[in-house]
């Protein structure tokens, strides 16, 4: 994981502007982290054992639009 951070830290170092840095090399490797693993875990809860079976189609529905 730690490789993974470092390889997209690079890649926005290689990409943006000295001042715009400061604030994309943070959130380009928490929006990842986030986008990988805690939006498919909030759409598909059961996929990931957080919840026992198929969710009914309001909270299911609501999950999506969260995420």
């Amino acid at each position: 994981m730690r490789l993974v951070f470092k390889n997209i830290r690079d890649q926005v170092l290689q990409r943006y502007d000295l001042e715009q840095i400061k604030v994309v090399k943070y959130t380009s490797v928490s929006g990842f982290l986030f986008l990988r693993f805690f939006v498919p875990a909030l759409a598909t809860p059961y996929l990931f054992q957080l919840w026992d079976s198929t969710l009914p189609p309001l909270p299911s529905s609501s999950l999506v639009s969260l995420s």
